[in-house]
Formats: structure tokens, sequence, C-alpha cells
């Protein structure tokens, strides 16, 4: 039965309980006239027991068919502004927090993420939203508690520098190649069954930024001598 209807015919209201209780509040609210304030009356809202589901059912359904104000609703039943505030806006319900908390790296967690970087210099170029895939029980880790975990043992992200700048040891190996090459060739006219070739590759491998994980006490061009060997066809 239409709610309307019931509110209309008088003689037929016990219905059930809900419609009798609603049919007494339109009752009590048809002697009041609408009174216009300058804003609500916000006496005795400091003190408001939460409304149970039924009571807050109750005042959204006078707030929808009979569309009444806050004020008269008030007035209808006893409750104060806050309580009829909290059941037109607020759910029927208490809601709870049903977000868990996300799991923590803990020290052995930690302790395997600083083998994992140190086993292989490759591992340096993994991002770090991508370790939970290569660290065996990892999977339950989100990127957020490994970047946390990392930036507190003192690791941080960096782009790699495309120039490679030429170590002691590089250039001491060169000079002794050179040396080496010159002793087996002492004479200008042995250097010129030499062929000397300057071939270009056409390789993918990548152009842009490439990142590297590092420590602060570390130095970052130590590990920007790191290349991945790409495939290619020489011309």
């Amino acid at each position: 039965m239409d709610i309307r209807t019931l509110v209309n015919n008088n003689n037929n209201i016990h219905t059930s309980p809900c419609a009798q209780r609603f049919y007494q509040l339109q009752i009590q609210g048809q002697g009041h006239d609408t009174v216009y304030r300058s804003g609500p009356d916000f006496r005795g809202l400091q003190h408001s027991t939460p409304l149970t589901r039924d009571e807050k059912i109750e005042i959204r359904t006078l707030r929808k068919c009979s569309n009444w104000d806050y004020l008269t609703i008030v007035r209808a039943t006893g409750k104060t502004f806050r309580q009829v505030q909290d059941a037109l806006t607020g759910p029927l319900t208490p809601r709870r927090n049903c977000c868990r908390p996300k799991p923590r790296l803990k020290t052995p967690e930690k302790d395997a993420l600083v083998q994992f970087l140190y086993a292989d210099p490759m591992n340096r170029k993994l991002p770090w939203a991508g370790l939970r895939y290569y660290i065996p029980g990892f999977e339950l880790f989100g990127e957020q508690a490994i970047t946390t975990a990392l930036r507190s043992l003192g690791y941080k992200r960096i782009i790699r520098s495309r120039r490679i700048y030429l170590t002691n040891r590089h250039k001491a190996n060169r000079l002794s190649f050179a040396s080496e090459q010159l002793a087996l060739r002492p004479r200008p006219e042995d250097w010129e069954r030499i062929l000397f070739s300057d071939e270009t590759w056409a390789t993918n491998s990548n152009q842009w930024k490439k990142w590297l994980t590092v420590h602060d006490t570390e130095d970052p061009e130590t590990w920007a001598l790191i290349r991945q060997k790409p495939h290619g066809w020489m011309f």
C-alpha cells in the first residue's frame, strides 16, 4: 500500500506498527505552522545520542513523503537537529573501517633486499615496483612498502649518466694492451697487414633515461658503468 494513501485514509491505519507510528507523526505535525527563521536552532546539539536504524528510516520517510523541513521533523519527533541531520545525510548503520594494515618489511626482509641488490650489478637497474617479482616471498609486499624500506636503508634512485668516464683501471688496461701490441709488432711495416674497422651497429638498446639504485655512501659513477649487452646487427 502506498504511504500517501495510508496517511489520507484515517480510518484504516492499523496495517503495521511502522504505519501507525508514521500516521501519529503526521498528526503531530499538522498542528504546527512553519516558522521561518534566519537559521536553525542549534540549542541542545552537543549531547545527542545516536539514533537506531528504525528511527533513521522514520525520519527519512517523513522527509521524502511529507517533504518536511528539518525543523518540522525536529518538533514532530522530539529529536535534536543534529540527530535529524545525521539521519538524513549519514549512513543507516555505522560503517567499519575494512582497510587492513598492509604488511611492512622487517629486518629479515630488508636484509634480503640488500643481498639481492649486491648479488648482481644488473639488479641495480630494476625498478623498485618490480623487485617483488624477483625476490621469493615478496609477492605480498606492495610498492610503497618496498620503497619505504629501501629509503630507510639509505638507497635512492638516480639517472644513470650516458657518458662513461674512464677510471684508472680502464686507463691501465688500455695502456697495457697498447704496450703488448707494440711489442708484438715493433716495425712500422708490421702494421700494414692490420685491418682497422670502424663498424656501425644497429641495436635494440633503449636510448631514454636509465635509472639505477645506489646507496648514499656509494659513488654513482661506479654504478654508471653498468651496461646491458644489446642485440644488434653490424653494417
